[in-house]
């Protein structure tokens, strides 16, 4: 669809201002799908993603009036019936005069699977002269032809549209299209809607999912693995021999929005015979069995414990193709609603992050007392993770320190923490635990250089709806019960050190 007019000449030229402004400010050499910067004639552009609240709050008025009138775009769609209810990102483009294009491709890519629709309003003032200035935009049919991918050399069906100012061209984001040699300065503001059912965007990031060398990475989720339940959520508790993880995975399900979508993995390290008693979901029998079908577990015994890395890896094999991950401590308890709680502060972490990939995590704040008697604090302020100093091993030890109030969104975070983490499932697809052996203060700091040479952003939740028991008091806990196997550990440390000591900067998004 082409709308011309959809913004007056005299708005065209206050929106072209600030995006000039704005692109001025961090604009980036653009990318295709998930690749490094390209160099012509693939794509000459630059680009910058944006933000209606960060472009009203730098002054940017006129561009924030723009992106609301794209989001009410979504809305129509939604109202005509298209699925694009989920969220939508915003993109200024400039191609400079000197012959930039961006060669054929489809914006619903592997990187970016959500895409459903694309809206392009060009901000291009004054009159435009194709044969002149060039810059049209070519769409192709969809779907399959005889002629599919010939071009229009070859005898393709083609629709050429000049980027005159103030118009707007709407389109499937399946269908493919390219940008041709611009030789007068083109500026465009695309919106991506998203589909609601869809899993969320990775975009304009180059990924790699690395390898396990050890044994155990035949466990790991399968290299085609896909997310099939995109509005469920997994639940990864790594349990050993603890009393609290009935009451966990209880709380879990009784404090969801929506139970339903909830799935949990547990892995049990314990004695089949004297641990007998907690090896369950607590609660009454009817809640026992409307749960069962809900929760999958692994049982190992407690002697063939290795340390927590090994029990999150096996979790993580009990994955089923839920879209959202949550790994938790086995002795956590939740606030009310906390699945609809971090799924939507996940959007929002998802939109403050250059590349959309985000993960929300910190230490959460104690609970008190223990099993059916355990207390959820009222107070619900964040935490925010800060450096404690380093210990003997040389591995950086982290303590949460507590806001004085919640913040108004997720809160950018230099660390990451085993505890609490929520994501989609494929930062776990793309970085799946290794089953470093003994290795209890490392994990964490392996786990995030792992996130942050892949592009991965980490946030703290802005208010606490995850909570954790931090006394150890009457407690089993591993290092103090289990032999510990010296030469596994210290191969463990090596390996974590190893790694730190080669990351390099991460590729720009």
């Amino acid at each position: 669809m082409v709308l011309d007019g959809f913004l007056a000449p005299a708005d065209v030229q206050a929106v072209r201002a600030d995006a000039e402004a704005a692109l001025a400010a961090v604009g980036r050499a653009a990318r295709v799908g998930g690749r490094a910067p390209t160099q012509a004639p693939q794509r000459g552009d630059t680009a910058r993603f944006l933000r209606r609240d960060e472009e009203a709050a730098a002054g940017r008025a006129a561009l924030a009036a723009a992106l609301g009138l794209l989001l009410a775009v979504q809305r129509r769609l939604v109202a005509g019936g298209c699925d694009a209810g989920g969220s939508t990102s915003f993109q200024v483009a400039c191609y400079p005069g000197n012959g930039a294009c961006y060669e054929r491709h489809a914006d619903a890519s592997p990187s970016a699977p959500a895409r459903c629709a694309t809206a392009v309003l060009y901000l291009n003032p004054g009159p435009w002269d194709a044969r002149r200035d060039g810059g049209e935009l070519r769409l192709y049919p969809f779907g399959e032809s005889a002629l599919h991918g010939m071009g229009c050399e070859g005898g393709e069906a083609t629709t050429l549209v000049p980027p005159v100012g103030g118009r707007l061209v709407i389109f499937d984001s399946r269908i493919e299209h390219e940008v041709l040699p611009a030789r007068l300065c083109r500026y465009a503001l695309t919106a991506w809607p998203t589909s609601i059912e869809a899993p969320g965007e990775l975009e304009f990031c180059e990924t790699q999912r690395p390898s396990s060398g050890a044994p155990s990475a035949r466990n790991q989720p399968p290299r085609d693995a896909r997310v099939t339940h995109p509005q469920r959520i997994f639940v990864s508790v790594a349990a050993y021999r603890d009393e609290e993880a009935q009451w966990t995975v209880a709380h879990l399900l009784r404090q969801a929005a929506r139970p339903e979508r909830v799935r949990v993995g547990i892995v049990w390290q314990v004695d089949e015979t004297e641990d007998a008693a907690f090896i369950r979901i607590a609660g009454s029998a009817a809640e026992r069995a409307k749960w069962a079908s809900q929760v999958r577990e692994v049982r190992m015994d407690w002697r063939q414990a290795a340390g927590p890395c090994l029990a999150r890896a096996l979790a993580q094999t009990l994955w089923a193709g839920e879209g959202f991950y949550l790994q938790i401590d086995a002795h956590s308890r939740f606030g009310r609603h906390w699945d609809s709680a971090l799924i939507g502060w996940l959007a929002d972490a998802e939109a403050a992050s250059v590349c959309s990939r985000a993960v929300l995590s910190t230490y959460p704040p104690d609970y008190e007392g223990t099993g059916a008697a355990a207390l959820t604090p009222e107070d619900d302020r964040p935490t925010l993770l800060c450096g404690a100093g380093f210990g003997e091993d040389g591995f950086l030890r982290l303590r949460g320190r507590r806001l004085a109030a919640r913040a108004p969104a997720p809160l950018p975070s230099l660390f990451w923490a085993a505890g609490l983490s929520f994501s989609r499932a494929e930062l776990f697809l793309e970085l799946p635990y290794e089953p470093l052996r003994f290795l209890f203060f490392g994990e964490e700091s392996f786990q995030l250089a792992r996130m942050w040479a892949a592009g991965w952003d980490v946030l703290a939740p802005p208010a606490s709806v995850v909570f954790h028991k931090w006394s150890r008091a009457g407690r089993h806990t591993f290092q103090a019960e289990v032999p510990q196997d010296a030469d596994a550990k210290a191969a463990s440390r090596s390996h974590v050190m190893a790694l730190l000591g080669r990351c390099t900067w991460p590729a720009t998004c």
